[in-house]
């Protein structure tokens, strides 16, 4: 059973990291071809700044991180392109923290492409909803507010929760859906919070503008607060297990 389980892992792991690298090829591409506007890139800095302050799923080999909020941004306002290379940095900068380095690159790799694939194909979502704007960079326009950020939020949560959860469940011959509620479920909070928030800030006239930031920040730092509380009670959960266990 567990050599049929490597290797659909390697499957996963090569097509999703492969895919999710293209992706990012593609949009650097793009944002350069397309002239796209500077301010993208600080959307990108803030991903990686969010991402060096991602958590630990206890349970699972996975993380979480406070950038959704700067990640929906990006796509809302810049596209998709933007939003999957946004995506990708975050996740390699909180894959750095990893103890080993030979499972920090492996992670790395992987949770960037996935990243990377579930912003893009958001982006490719909303630009099909009713109301969307397909030549204006802001994919998202007044009218169909409401519905593209329930669907923003659901999309990508199932598809980059969906991707992490598949790998682990693979990698350690576990039930998916197991690992999936165990390690996944409960972050769909921060993905709500995050589209929302976003969605917001995108329909506010003006660039990059200080309140904007605040704004970003204030819903990043709510977003940590809360995954490390419950972080810490998992931990606790688990020690109290482990504990009672042994007993």
């Amino acid at each position: 059973m567990k050599p049929q389980n490597d290797s659909r892992f390697q499957i996963l792991y090569g097509s999703v990291a492969a895919c999710g690298m293209a992706v990012v090829a593609l949009g650097l591409y793009r944002v350069i071809h397309d002239q796209t506007p500077a301010a993208w890139i600080g959307l990108a800095l803030l991903a990686a700044i969010a991402g060096s302050f991602s958590l630990k799923i206890p349970g699972v080999n996975g993380r979480v991180s406070a950038g959704d909020t700067i990640i929906c941004l990006s796509i809302l306002i810049f596209g998709p392109y933007c939003g999957a290379i946004s995506a990708a940095v975050d996740a390699v900068v909180g894959s750095m923290r990893c103890k080993t380095s030979s499972r920090r690159l492996r992670f790395a790799i992987y949770n960037a492409g996935s990243s990377a694939l579930s912003a893009f194909a958001v982006g490719q979502v909303l630009r099909r909803l009713p109301g969307a704007s397909t030549t204006h960079p802001q994919v998202l326009l007044s009218e169909s507010l409401l519905l593209a950020l329930c669907v923003m939020a659901g999309v990508y949560f199932l598809i980059n929760t969906g991707l992490v959860a598949a790998a682990v469940a693979l990698e350690k011959s576990l039930n998916f859906i197991e690992v999936w509620q165990k390690g996944f479920m409960w972050t769909c909070a921060n993905y709500v919070v995050g589209a929302f928030v976003a969605g917001v800030l995108a329909q506010l006239a003006g660039s990059l503008s200080p309140g904007k930031l605040a704004a970003i920040l204030f819903s990043c730092l709510a977003v940590y607060i809360s995954c490390r509380g419950y972080v810490r009670i998992a931990k606790a959960a688990e020690a109290q297990a482990s504990l009672t266990k042994a007993a």
